[in-house]
């Protein structure tokens, strides 16, 4: 009997050490050979390019029409030679024929009267059909301010998103989930209780009556390396509740900074909607006095104007679209437009790339995450380990025997366990070495993925800071001076055809530069600006001129002087600062950039645009951190 026990120690022995040993499988050389055969194959091996496609492009019309192509490019390619070949050099007045499906080619074409004393009162009559007045532009939307009466600082829009976002609740609330997984994942399991009878009705008797208890009793450390397990998800909320701010901050330093560059850009494209306007009215009254300029000239420059009020639009519909996104980022949509402290002139803060790299790589939150996860992943690959160890389950039970005097009570002990011959959780076991090789490379791959993006952000940081320069000192300020000096001679009264006379096509092309530069400008200071704060964003910080505590220093990017002259031509949160349950609702109204289309422009000005206020001082913590 000894030896029979001896024997069935000795085989729960040899099955619990089978069970606990865990690595069932080399998984690692698995995994580095199934790599090492994929490197083997060869990729991108002399990839093909349209400029190896051999082709021959027919050079008479006798080749044309032999040619066999038959895809659509090269259809299309064969028309446009026969046209080339088939045109009669000579016939340029047929060649430049409008085609009558063009708007506008039905005009008729312009017929003046002689500029005689008699022709006067007619002449006047068919120039001012010719060229009407420019569209009215809207007055400016009436601007509310703070709760305080003030405009609303940086600071302050960045404590009402976080009091109103309800992607901070989320992550919030995805942390308190989390802390309750880790304490469900360490709790014991509860007892058992319950009756049981047995043998009734033996010789007419009750049989054995009783009630038992039952309780499982866990084995190996398993709930200890559950919860730690659990603990790490806790760690990794946490961090994406961090990593959530971060990003709301962002969103809203950048809905702010793009509402100030559209107000930039408003003043700026009334001013050239103003110029835009003089000229076409200077170019009018030469064509009044007669000889002074072509009849066909104001056309081109009301096209001009037109375009210059064009952008103006596009400039009051950008302010609109910029902070109805910032509102909606901010989680309050239903926020009317406001007025904002700041001014987008003030100074940048100047990063230095090996100091950001290194603090990215080592403190972002991705970085903290991979780590976590690769602790995560141990733990639940010794989860799974030792989950074969089997766990003891004790019964004991106690009946009251009525099958014969003296009725005594008669107690049981029942002591059992699974055994794990066919289960040895091998499938788990792989899976979870697995999870933990894939996880011990994400901190690389976060950090590869962070270098690149931080990268492509210094990249637009540094092209911003060297553009904005440039155009800052030398393009808006030539190019401004040219054009006034243009405008200056509208008013000469110099006829076609004199000498040292100013051309059509000098008006047009300053125009057009002009209107280019000044779009090129505000757009390379909105990309500096999303630049800096996207650094920002990669570095964490609660402020935009700080890093751990230290400030950053400044690089002062003022606004062109020339360009300063061409603008004087002409669900309730309980903690939030905003109360009004009308904010997290939606605010419906669009602040129209133009009147009625029947309206038109006064010879008057009426974009005269407001004197630039004096930026305000600037604090070098504009941005905060709550607590």
């Amino acid at each position: 009997m000894l030896k029979v026990f001896s024997i069935i120690r000795s085989l729960f022995l040899c099955l619990f050490i089978l069970a606990g040993s865990g690595c069932l499988y080399n998984v690692h050389e698995l995994m580095d050979h199934s790599i090492c055969e994929r490197s083997k194959e060869i990729i991108d091996l002399e990839p093909l390019t349209h400029f190896e496609k051999k082709s021959e492009t027919p050079k008479t019309i006798q080749d044309l029409k032999s040619s066999k192509a038959k895809s659509v490019d090269n259809k299309i390619d064969e028309s446009l030679e026969f046209t080339r070949y088939q045109a009669d050099p000579n016939s340029s007045k047929d060649r430049l024929i409008v085609p009558p499906d063009l708007p506008g080619a039905q005009e008729p074409p312009i017929k003046l009267p002689k500029f005689t004393k008699e022709n006067m009162a007619q002449r006047k009559e068919i120039l001012a059909k010719l060229y009407p007045p420019l569209p009215v532009m809207a007055p400016e939307p009436v601007l509310a301010s703070g709760p305080d009466g003030k405009p609303y600082s940086l600071s302050d829009l960045q404590k009402i998103a976080l009091t109103s976002s309800p992607k901070i609740k989320q992550a919030v609330a995805a942390v308190a989930a989390a802390r309750g997984s880790a304490i469900q994942a360490g709790l014991y399991p509860n007892p058992d209780f319950g009756y049981e009878g047995d043998t009734m009705q033996t010789n007419g008797t009750a049989g054995y009556q009783g009630g038992y208890i039952q309780q499982t009793i866990v084995t190996a450390s398993k709930l200890p390396t559950a919860r730690q397990a659990a603990l790490m998800d806790v760690r990794i909320t946490e961090l994406s509740l961090r990593k959530a701010e971060t990003d709301l901050s962002r969103e809203v330093r950048n809905g702010y900074f793009a509402v100030l560059v559209a107000d930039q850009n408003i003043r700026v494209s009334k001013a050239l909607a103003n110029l835009s306007g003089e000229v076409y009215e200077t170019i009018i009254e030469q064509v009044n006095k007669g000889g002074f300029a072509a009849p066909y000239e104001p056309f081109q420059i009301r096209v001009l104007a037109l375009q210059a009020y064009g952008q103006l639009v596009q400039a009051r519909n950008r302010y609109t679209s910029a902070w109805k996104q910032l509102t909606a980022a901010m989680g309050v949509p239903g926020l009317p437009l406001s007025q904002l402290a700041g001014n987008i002139n003030i100074p940048i803060p100047v990063y230095k790339y090996d100091e950001c790299v290194k603090r990215v790589t080592l403190l972002h939150t991705n970085v903290a995450t991979a780590e976590f996860d690769l602790l995560k992943a141990q733990a639940l690959l010794k989860l799974a380990q030792i989950t074969p160890i089997p766990d003891v389950t004790v019964r004991i039970m106690m009946q009251k025997d009525f099958t014969a005097p003296p009725n005594a009570l008669s107690p049981s002990v029942q002591v059992g366990m699974p055994v794990p011959i066919w289960n040895r959780n091998q499938g788990n076991i792989l899976q979870a070495e697995s999870q933990m090789v894939s996880a011990s490379e994400n901190k690389h791959k976060a950090r590869n993925q962070l270098t690149s993006d931080l990268a492509e952000a210094f990249e637009r940081y540094e092209n911003s800071r060297v553009l904005l320069g440039y155009y800052r000192d030398q393009i808006l300020p030539d190019q401004i001076r040219t054009y006034r000096g243009l405008f200056e001679r509208f008013h000469a009264e110099v006829k076609v055809g004199d000498s040292d006379t100013l051309t059509f096509a000098d008006v047009v092309n300053a125009q057009n530069i002009l209107s280019a530069s000044v779009v090129q400008y505000l757009q390379i200071l909105g990309v500096m600006w999303i630049s800096v704060v996207d650094i920002a964003n990669f570095l964490q910080t609660d402020d935009l001129f700080q890093i751990a505590g230290e400030k950053v220093s400044t690089e002062w990017i003022n606004s062109s002087e020339a360009l300063e002259q061409l603008i004087k031509l002409p669900c309730k949160h309980q903690c939030s600062p905003l109360s009004d349950p009308k904010y997290l609702g939606v605010d419906g109204k669009w602040a129209p950039a133009t009147k009625s289309e029947n309206e038109v422009l006064p010879l008057e000005k009426k974009l005269n645009p407001k004197p630039l206020p004096a930026p305000n001082p600037v604090d070098s913590k504009p941005d905060q951190p709550l607590k």
